[in-house]
């Protein structure tokens, strides 16, 4: 009976759950009666519901990018329009970005993707706004000059077939006129063109292209003269002045006039690409940061601070431009270092480069101009160990050249003739080990050392004590064949380098010049065969590593036996 009352509490509990809980994976049914075992029931799980597929494409910095590498025989389409591109091979895939830009009055999508060109193709469908106008496709690998493409047209469409690399496509009306060529100053195309989220369209001057543009826009300079003076204020910060050929876009505005002005806020500007010459100023910055100057030419530009003006001004970096014919290359009115490094200003002389530049050179509360951050470069010198003047000559390089050379000591007992110079006598006043350095610097006032060391030792060393273990001094043998052995040489400065030895009939003096015969290790030898009934001396003369010798240790006479006395014996 309990275990029935049991299970039907049980049962109850069950019920309650299915109530409020909604239906459950499996259901118990519990024998309150008749049996004394339960009874499951398994019923079949719910279906698994189908995710909802990742979206196709994802927008980065204003380009709709596919969110996968793209396939073969798969259409992807552009936003709700009806451009889309239709990979019919791919070698290896990649990803596809499509861009909407103003080219003109039309518009056109600039097609990109890391695959190289050549390694897939595809089908390009493009809309046909007008399909009861003539219509042409165009497309630009530069933005200024463009080429037709064949064509399939459909109602409303226009398709593109085969082809292998990505670049700008615009489909135009087929008109006289509209050849989609820019040029400077025309006024129906437009050759300044702002790319960004605030505009897409073309104007007739880089002012009022900048007027345009918003806050990291890039503004594309097409070839041609542009003499009107351009000003950036802080409601422009980061926007890109970009010609698109090196030197094609030409800022001339007269010598009375800066060229390019960025005011106070104006900040992470970039200016590239152009030919900046024939103003006063090229470039003026006033109280600004991040600005950066790159692959310009400026040139011939004559105010006293000229070619770039830098006033209150920080992280400025101006590099790739080439210099020529201003009065001041860069003047930098500025307590913070300006990054100039990679320019080309018609020398790699660094002190005429120093004349074309105002910096902390001229006026020490200035920041420095660092077109050179690399120290100079000096070769390691060998020890030396001497007992004479000798001469030194350093071996120091720089790009731009070497501007002051310093050799020294610590110690101030060695001497050199012309320490200024990379070439110096070198003597020192006292036996001894000496530290020298030699140091230099360039125009950036970068610098370089190395350091050697210098043995100086006028001292002899002192003799060896020479020994025979074979005869006896002033004793008659037989034996013509001496053996000698030596020790106790030494130098306490340079240490022994070797040994001289001679025999003669001399008591203390050699006949010979001393040159080394033995290596330091050397101590002991045999003679030759001596000659009968004559005085036999041994000489040994000491080297020490500086050239020293000493004044010549000796040992004799030695005496050899005559024949007839050998029978005699």
């Amino acid at each position: 009976m309990l275990a029935k009352k049991i299970k039907r509490i049980i049962s109850f509990i069950l019920s309650l759950l299915l109530l409020f809980q909604g239906s459950l994976p499996y259901s118990f049914a519990i024998a309150q009666e008749a049996t004394e075992s339960a009874e499951i029931i398994v019923e079949p799980p719910a279906p698994t519901p189908t995710p909802t597929p990742a979206p196709e494409w994802q927008t980065v910095d204003r380009v709709d990018v596919t969110t996968q590498p793209v396939g073969e025989d798969h259409t992807y389409r552009y936003r709700d329009t009806a451009v889309s591109v239709t990979f019919t091979k791919i070698t290896n895939p990649g990803l596809l970005k499509i861009k909407e830009v103003q080219v003109g009055a039309d518009t056109g999508y600039d097609i990109t993707s890391d695959m190289p060109d050549g390694t897939f193709v595809y089908d390009l469908t493009l809309p046909n706004p007008q399909p009861q106008e003539e219509a042409k496709v165009q497309y630009s690998e530069d933005g200024q000059s463009y080429q037709e493409l064949a064509f399939e047209k459909h109602d409303t469409t226009l398709v593109i077939k085969d082809l292998n690399h990505f670049t700008i496509f615009v489909v135009r009306l087929d008109t006289p006129t509209n050849d989609g060529t820019s040029t400077t100053n025309d006024a129906s195309a437009g050759t300044v063109c702002v790319v960004g989220p605030g505009s897409n369209a073309c104007y007739q001057t880089i002012q009022a292209a900048v007027d345009a543009a918003s806050s990291g826009d890039t503004i594309n300079i097409a070839d041609g003269t542009y003499t009107d003076p351009v000003t950036i204020d802080n409601t422009k910060s980061g926007i890109v002045l970009h010609g698109l050929n090196r030197d094609g876009a030409r800022i001339e505005t007269g010598t009375t006039n800066t060229g390019i002005s960025l005011l106070s806020g104006a900040d992470n500007v970039v200016i590239e690409n152009l030919l900046i010459t024939g103003n006063g100023d090229g470039i003026n910055l006033f109280e600004t940061s991040g600005v950066t100057i790159s692959n310009n030419t400026i040139s011939n530009n004559i105010y006293a601070t000229s070619g770039i003006h830098i006033q209150d001004s920080s992280n400025i970096t101006i590099t790739g431009n080439s210099f020529s014919g201003n009065d001041i290359d860069i003047s930098n009115d500025s307590p913070n270092d300006v990054t100039a490094t990679g320019n080309d200003w018609g020398t790699f002389d660094g002190s005429a480069i120093n004349d074309r530049i105002y910096d902390r050179l001229d006026d020490e509360t200035l920041g420095l101009v660092l077109y050179d951050n690399e120290p100079p470069t000096v070769d390691p010198i060998s020890d030396i160990i001497t007992n004479i003047s000798f001469e030194q000559t350093g071996v120091a390089s720089d790009t731009y050249g070497i501007k002051r050379v310093e050799w020294s000591d610590e110690t101030g007992e060695v001497n050199f003739d012309d320490p200024s110079s990379l070439t110096t006598y070198i003597s020192a006043n006292s036996d001894g080990d000496y530290a020298l350095i030699l140091t230099v610097w360039d125009y950036q006032d970068n610098s370089n050392s190395a350091e050697f060391n210098l043995t100086w030792d006028e001292t002899s060393p002192i003799d060896p004590v020479p020994t025979s273990s074979s005869h006896t001094i002033e004793t008659w043998s037989s034996d013509r064949t001496i053996e000698i052995s030596w020790s106790g040489a030494s130098d306490d400065t340079s240490g022994v380098d070797g040994y001289y030895t001679e025999w003669n009939q001399l008591v203390d003096s050699l006949l010979n010049a001393a040159t080394k015969e033995y290596e330091e290790d050397a101590d002991s030898e045999t003679s030759p065969n001596r000659s009968t009934a004559q005085d036999h001396y041994f000489h040994i003369a000491t080297l020490d590593n500086a050239g020293n010798w000493t004044s010549t240790a000796h040992l004799g006479p030695f005496w050899i036996l005559p024949l007839l006395m050998w029978v005699q014996e």
